[in-house]
């Protein structure tokens, strides 16, 4: 990361007018060679920086490798003279940027065809080699599009997050991010293990403002570099969470909680790095007032029974209501536009004082009474597609009359009698 630091003032000098060959920025890899690839990142000033995600050669020590690199853009190409492969350094709060031994790998020069096919030809060192191989891409960065002159799309997720991030504490390690243009994030973490060899994950998350959370953080190893290298040999192992909040467009805060001891769990204070081309970072608008903060009663769109001590969660223009005295064993939903309620499949038994969450897909419902103050263990899902129900496994106890949310893939209970 450290050649990198210089490229900042690159960017903020060159500013953000269109760039040769931005709509390479994303993912690419070869079909033949599932498992490997490349992250591009087109910068403004016709540079940019490529990261080669891998395995070691035969009889190299470690389990993974990865190669990084800063060249020009010119001609239809990325022109890396020296790609260094970070080494040596060890995970977690021991980390010393002094102990990063950085190898001067080779070079790497990419050569993009359109914008779903390129070439790349490398020579590394004796164990690496030289050779070639066929591009094809894997992903493709929000509001980059494939035609340099189109004019700018209006942004449909939040613009600007992708690109390199690092814990200055921590230089020599880092993050690329990818913000897809269908809300998904992927994030690659380059590091390293306890015993100082290179490592790397890589998880897809979902943006949520300013947060992004990934549940399965994934490791793969098993492979080996060049004409040894198969796919079938690829394990996928579960290393564990990782979640990043944006304080602003240009640094957060970043948690983790591996699966595995060594690594552990900590938090680091990412901060960009690099900025693609052709992007500017927006931050997310003031959320309005709710109807100008007054309270309105429409007579004509009654409920059809009178209900208390139930649960409602909202999904876009749908209000669900579970439960509660006078509708024990019901779910209803009503539809803001139309003032209509519906009544829907009910629950496995009835409850008053229920708790509820949603993820969007399904209604998640916990606990609860039934007749007499017990607080009962139950955990119900209510498909919305299907509008079937599931009996998930119990809670660990029971509980009633407090609350539910979800997120970052997770139903999390608070407070309530029981």
């Amino acid at each position: 990361m450290r050649r990198l630091i210089g490229l900042v003032l690159l960017v903020l000098l060159a500013g953000n007018a269109r760039a040769e060959l931005e709509f390479a920025s994303g993912s690419w890899f070869d079909p033949a060679r599932s498992g490997e690839g490349f992250v591009v990142q087109i910068l403004p000033g016709g540079k940019a920086v490529v990261t080669w995600f891998t395995y070691p050669p035969m009889g190299a020590p470690g389990q993974q490798a990865w190669m990084l690199g800063v060249g020009d853009v010119a001609n239809g190409k990325i022109t890396i003279n020296h790609m260094e492969q970070p080494t040596g350094a060890t995970f977690g709060p021991g980390f010393d940027p002094a102990d990063v031994v950085r190898l001067d790998w080779g070079s790497l020069t990419l050569t993009f065809h359109n914008c779903g096919s390129a070439t790349a030809a490398w020579s590394g060192p004796p164990a690496y080699g030289s050779g070639q191989m066929s591009l094809v891409r894997l992903s493709s960065i929000d509001d980059v599009g494939c035609n340099p002159t189109s004019p700018d799309v209006e942004d449909r997720v939040i613009s600007g997050r992708s690109g390199a991030f690092f814990d200055p504490a921590h230089d020599g390690e880092g993050w690329m991010i990818e913000v897809l243009d269908d809300g998904r994030v992927v994030v690659y973490w380059f590091t390293y293990d306890d015993m100082g060899n290179q490592a790397w994950m890589i998880g897809v998350a979902k943006l949520d403002g300013r947060t992004l959370w990934i549940d399965e953080l994934l490791q793969p190893h098993g492979a080996r570099f060049g004409n040894a290298f198969d796919p079938d040999d690829i394990e996928f192992d579960e290393w564990g969470s990782l979640g990043m909040v944006y304080d602003s467009c240009d640094d957060g805060g970043l948690r983790y909680d591996s699966l595995k001891p060594e690594f552990g769990a900590g938090t680091l204070l990412p901060v960009r790095l690099a900025m693609l081309a052709s992007t500017s970072c927006t931050e997310p608008g003031p959320v309005p007032p709710l109807n100008g903060g007054s309270w309105s009663y429409d007579p004509s769109k009654p409920m059809p029974d009178p209900v208390g001590e139930s649960v409602s969660v909202g999904v876009g223009d749908q209000v669900y209501l579970f439960g509660g005295w006078g509708g024990l064993d019901r779910l209803r939903r009503f539809d803001l536009a139309s003032g209509i309620f519906t009544d829907l499949p009910a629950p496995p038994e009835g409850r008053h004082h229920p708790m509820m969450a949603t993820d969007g897909q399904s209604l998640y419902q916990l606990g609860g009474y039934f007749g007499k103050h017990e607080a009962l263990k139950n955990f119900w899902r209510f498909d919305l597609a299907s509008e079937t129900w599931e009996i998930l496994p119990d809670l660990p106890e029971g509980r009633a009359a407090g609350a539910a949310v979800y997120a970052h893939g997770r139903v999390y209970l608070v407070s309530g009698n029981g």
